[in-house]
């Protein structure tokens, strides 16, 4: 989860693009975690055509991710990003993988449904408390796939 502080609060400028502000919102310079655990940027299209924008959403936890594309048009995600925290990244600072692709899969250990995302290289990983690997995760299930090419990107 993310905390925002009222001394973080900012005012927008007068005039700025009413496509970048939206009626009875607050805005923040910054946010905390409350505790470091991965989390997610989604880059999402908004509108159409020439009218589009596209919209980056700091999500909190992977089944956020999936209860938000599950409620979308799917091409709309065009990008998604999972933060790493330091305890799971192999420099031990914050770092991040892209996601191509997320999965519902079984645990095979203990027989669990379990959200598992695909990164460019390849590579199977679970992002729950922790980030771990998922390559034996069986009986997956297409969620949705980021397209690398013809979508418009942010």
């Amino acid at each position: 989860m993310f905390v925002t502080l009222p001394t973080l609060a900012i005012s927008l400028p007068l005039g700025l693009a009413p496509a970048l502000t939206s009626a009875g919102a607050r805005y923040w310079s910054a946010f905390q975690l409350t505790f470091p655990h991965p989390w997610f940027i989604a880059s999402i299209i908004e509108g159409l055509g020439d009218q589009s924008i596209c919209l980056t959403w700091a999500v909190a936890s992977a089944s956020d991710v999936v209860d938000r594309v599950e409620c979308m048009v799917r091409e709309r995600l065009v990008g998604l990003v999972c933060m790493i925290p330091p305890q799971d990244s192999d420099t031990g600072q914050w770092s991040s993988r892209e996601v191509a692709s997320i999965w519902r899969a079984r645990d095979p250990d203990d027989g669990t449904l379990a959200i598992v995302f695909r990164d460019r290289a390849g590579q199977d990983f679970a992002a729950g408390f922790r980030v771990e690997s998922a390559e034996q995760f069986v009986d997956q299930q297409l969620i949705v796939a980021l397209s690398q090419h013809g979508t418009k990107r942010c």
